[in-house]
Formats: C-alpha cells, sequence, structure tokens
C-alpha cells in the first residue's frame, strides 16, 4: 500500500535498482516496480518481483497471502500480474569509477500468469533483442514503469553526465 503512496523499495538492498525506481518515478510522476528478471523466452521476458506488487499497478484485484512455503520465506506476499501495456525497463549500472543508465521498452502482455502460481509478474515483449539486454547487464533487477520515458531518460543522462544505452 505505501509503494502505491509514492514510497520507493526495492529488493535485497539492490540501492541502484532503488535509484532506478526512483529515477522513473521522478519523470513520470507515477507508481513504479520493480522485478527480478526470471527467465526469457523468444524475445519476451517475464519480471517478477519477491512477492511485492503496488496494488494500484496490479491489472485486476490483487490478493494478499501468505508468503509460498519454502525455507527462509515467511510472512505476506502480494498474488496479481502487473497492467500491461507499454512499459520502460531501466537499471542503473555501476561500471570501474562511472555509472550508466540502461533503457529499453517494451508491451506487458495481458496473458501474464503469476509466476509459480503466486507471485507478482509481468511478461514484457521487448523492444530490443534480449541477447543484447543481457550483454549490458546480466543481473537480475530492473525497474519497470507504465510508459515510454526513454527519451526523458536519456535526457536526464546527459545532464547528469552519465552513460546512457538505448535498447
Amino acid at each position: 500500500m505505501a509503494a502505491s503512496d509514492s514510497f520507493v523499495a526495492s529488493c535485497e538492498g539492490d540501492i541502484l535498482c532503488t535509484v532506478s525506481m526512483m529515477i522513473l518515478q521522478y519523470l513520470s510522476g507515477q507508481t513504479v516496480a520493480y522485478g527480478d528478471a526470471i527467465h526469457h523466452w523468444d524475445n519476451i521476458l517475464k519480471l517478477s518481483p519477491c512477492g511485492f506488487m503496488p496494488f494500484s499497478l496490479a491489472s485486476s484485484k490483487p490478493s494478499v497471502r501468505n508468503f509460498m512455503e519454502g525455507v527462509g520465506f515467511t510472512g505476506i506476499q502480494t498474488t496479481c500480474t502487473m497492467k500491461p501495456g507499454r512499459v520502460t525497463i531501466l537499471r542503473l549500472i555501476e561500471d570501474v569509477g562511472q555509472y550508466r543508465l540502461l533503457c529499453t521498452t517494451g508491451e506487458g502482455l495481458s496473458s501474464t500468469r503469476p509466476r509459480q502460481g503466486c507471485m507478482p509478474a509481468l511478461d514484457i515483449r521487448l523492444d530490443c533483442d534480449i541477447g543484447e539486454l543481457v550483454k549490458h547487464y546480466a543481473g537480475q533487477h530492473f525497474a519497470v514503469c507504465a510508459g515510454d520515458l526513454s527519451e526523458e531518460v536519456e535526457r536526464l543522462a546527459g545532464m547528469l553526465g552519465v552513460g546512457f544505452v538505448r535498447l
């Protein structure tokens, strides 16, 4: 609920993903999310956070339940899928002595199903080649928001003097 009210929170202390989310929130003025790059098929990437999705981004009424059974997992989780439509995917990446912003866009699919039947998710048909995305960042977390903000992100990167890669 707090995430739908302008709180930004990423996963596992990933500060660079949190900053990526804050950039998207600042540029868009809307609620943002993040997701782990779980897997892909063809050019469709499944983004799925570890049980957390802002309610305002849900494609239907989310449910809150006990976290799925597993070693080390306790607490509650949200079960839903993210609204379909155009999205921006962003990641701030730290290189040796410098930073760069990696940005791409895609189409969130209405056919998305929750991961493992209970984890929030969004399947995204990428506008770039999945191999190029992995070549530029082989990590797991990406910030995501509705709409195409790639031009705004590129302008911000220029103002901040950080590298920019648009795929």
